[in-house]
């Protein structure tokens, strides 16, 4: 994190239990919250995190499905779907995991 230019404490990663998420998030130094997970955490966080106004990214279940329809051009459907499977090395919660091709 430092060679990519953050200060040392700026960002941590913190796996918890649920029943810690409040406190957590209502302690001062807390000035953002990114979530992957349940919606109903999901939605405890967002409502914490809105009441104090710091910023927030709430990803939750599911994974992304990429279509390819019957009128598609397939070489450009196959360029687009390498290049969703590998941006940001497919660490996306967005990242297709499922393919539907209509022939």
């Amino acid at each position: 994190m430092i060679e990519a230019g953050w200060n040392s404490g700026e960002y941590q990663k913190i796996l918890t239990h649920e029943s810690q998420l409040e406190k957590i998030i209502d302690e001062k130094c807390i000035r953002g919250v990114h979530f992957s997970g349940k919606r109903d955490l999901g939605k405890l966080i967002a409502t914490k995190a809105g009441r104090k106004l710091i910023k927030s990214v709430i990803k939750l279940e599911g994974s992304g499905s990429f279509a390819v329809l019957p009128d598609a051009d397939i070489s450009e459907a196959v360029k687009a779907a390498i290049k969703s499977i590998t941006l940001n090395s497919g660490q996306d919660c967005y990242s297709p995991k499922m393919f539907l091709i209509s022939s």
